[in-house]
């Protein structure tokens, strides 16, 4: 797996998001993780990367403080939340933007 290039931290995060996945199904390590919030700056393209990657997603919703998101779910009801914050409102959406703006 190349965790280099222009789309490295989205391959990093997915092959993460495997080996989680991989180590629930064998013996659960964390009891009561609900999700994992991964900001990114274009939510579009992170879900075509990690549609590519075979993960099947959950389209989120636009919501009143900014916040656009989608959804990777798994069997055992965890998930990873993809994120972004376009148009901040409040101090939460604010935090990811600002979050996404330094990089």
């Amino acid at each position: 797996m190349n965790f280099f290039g222009p789309r490295s931290n989205a391959r990093r995060l997915a092959h993460l998001a495997m080996l989680c996945a991989s180590q629930a199904q064998a013996a659960p390590v964390i009891a009561g993780l609900d999700h994992i919030p991964v900001a990114v700056s274009d939510l579009a393209l992170a879900q075509a990367d990690f549609a590519r990657l075979g993960f099947t997603l959950k389209p989120g919703r636009p919501h009143p403080n900014g916040i656009s998101n989608a959804h990777i779910k798994f069997a055992d009801h965890t998930e990873i939340e993809l994120i972004t914050a376009a148009n901040p409102t409040d101090p939460l959406a604010l935090e990811y933007s600002d979050f996404l703006k330094a990089g």
